[in-house]
């Protein structure tokens, strides 16, 4: 199964939905017809469903059509109408901005159609709403949390499926705010008030960089149109690689250059494609190797910087 090009959007009949199961880095999911999974309704990452997006099981799909059992009523919901899959409603910042909102280029073409997102909560958070607002998302919009069939559902292609396909149209649709105008200020995008790994001194590590002229932000605790607006005008912007520079996606134009400092492995990113696609600036430091690392999985890795120079010498001067 190869990932779906991204394309004009597909009129299924009596599809049948299966809800999200499992957790961010591994879940299962898909649009049927009937037993057949659509590879257009699946996530893709690094070339492969291995990780995350995978179709669910037969059995479930089976079950859910009432193909098992003869009836399927009470385990599968009907929806009658018209609806656009929106995809899978994920809480993550990032993982929010680039694959929830995947197949945003698609659902703005058609503003009233109600949207279905796949998900494991029944609820939105403020801050998606924000988001939804601020790129004029009013649709009215369900969230599946059980299998269902729908009357006629309409499908697109993700517009992100790293690292292959990341669409003008994609791009073009997420880039909705425009940036105030080019200021002078340096801005870290600081993890330090975040619980979710990173560098456990970089509290040590701000005093030197103010010292330098840079102004620590917090974007966690600023609305979302604020973080767009300092990211987009800032004639510098730098931090430990994070959801936070996913943020640039939501501004029409970047003035400033990036400095991300990698924790990991650098390689080929979603910071790289964007902004290779937005077209501006970006500096990649590597850090692995040369910091210490503590505890934890995945995104929720905690690292000991242990010489601030490692960061300062990248940025002084600027």
């Amino acid at each position: 199964m190869q990932p779906a090009p991204p394309g004009p959007m597909t009129v299924l009949r009596q599809a049948l939905i299966m809800p999200l199961r499992g957790t961010l880095d591994q879940f299962s999911g898909g649009v049927f017809q009937g037993e057949d999974c659509l590879p257009a309704s699946l996530l893709w990452r690094n070339r492969t469903p291995r990780l995350d997006g995978w179709p669910a099981s037969l059995e479930a799909v089976r079950q859910a059509l009432g193909t098992d059992s003869g009836e399927a009523e009470g385990r599968t919901d009907r929806l009658k109408g018209a609806y656009l899959f929106g995809g899978y409603l994920f809480r993550h910042y990032g993982h929010f901005l680039i694959e929830t909102l995947s197949r945003l280029y698609a659902l703005k073409q058609c503003a009233v159609v109600p949207i279905i997102f796949s998900s494991t909560h029944r609820d939105i958070m403020p801050w998606q709403r924000e988001v939804f607002k601020l790129l004029g998302l009013h649709n009215p919009i369900l969230m599946l949390t059980r299998p269902a069939v729908v009357d006629q559902l309409m499908l697109a292609a993700p517009g992100f499926a790293l690292p292959d396909i990341v669409t003008p149209e994609q791009i073009e649709a997420l880039g909705a705010l425009p940036a105030p105008p080019r200021s002078d200020k340096k801005i870290w995008l600081s993890r330090s008030s975040h619980l979710g790994g990173g560098l456990l001194d970089e509290r040590t590590l701000e005093p030197y960089l103010q010292a330098l002229g840079w102004e620590i932000v917090h974007p966690q605790f600023l609305p979302i149109r604020k973080q767009v607006e300092l990211i987009a005008s800032s004639a510098r912007v730098a931090g430990v690689d994070g959801s936070a520079f996913h943020t640039a996606l939501l501004a029409r134009e970047i003035l400033g250059r990036f400095t991300i400092f990698f924790l990991r492995n650098t390689g080929d990113h979603a910071y790289t494609q964007v902004a290779r696609m937005k077209g501006f600036a970006q500096d990649e430091i590597p850090l692995a190797g040369k910091i210490r690392f503590l505890a934890g999985q995945g995104a929720s890795r905690f690292y000991q910087l242990g010489d601030v120079e490692l960061v300062l010498e990248e940025l002084r001067g600027d």
